[in-house]
């Protein structure tokens, strides 16, 4: 398998909002009250989301890209419907990135203090280049 390093996740976005909190930020957050209202999230440090391992075959041929996910996140931070709204045309590289994000889990967001279903976007760059 090869090292998913190369694989990163590039941000968070709802498809109604602007793009979410800085990534990692979260955990240093103060807690939401009640009454506040915050879009879905997938970066912050204690969820644990693995990058997705990058495809030896993708690498073999050089291929890259970036794949844009549309993810339904439930209320349980589980990722429901997964489309793919931007293709890397790559086969391999879209269902790489779409397998790995149905394992992630996120913060679900909240509505008036309750968790609700949302939709956000989520990009997976591919890359060669060694950071």
């Amino acid at each position: 398998m090869a090292s998913p390093v190369a694989a990163t996740p590039a941000g968070s976005q709802t498809s109604d909002n602007p793009p979410a909190s800085t990534p990692g930020k979260a955990a240093n957050t103060p807690a939401a009250s009640d009454a506040e209202n915050h879009p879905a999230l997938y970066r912050t440090a204690y969820l644990h989301n693995p990058e997705p391992p990058y495809p030896e075959r993708s690498r073999e041929l050089g291929e890259q890209g970036r794949v844009l996910l549309r993810v339904l996140v439930s209320p349980e931070g589980r990722a429901g419907q997964i489309d793919i709204v931007d293709s890397s045309h790559s086969r391999r590289l879209d269902e790489t990135a779409r397998a790995t994000v149905a394992d992630w889990r996120f913060v679900p967001a909240r509505q008036d203090g309750t968790a609700i279903a949302s939709r956000i976007l989520v990009p997976i760059s591919f890359s060669l280049q060694s950071h």
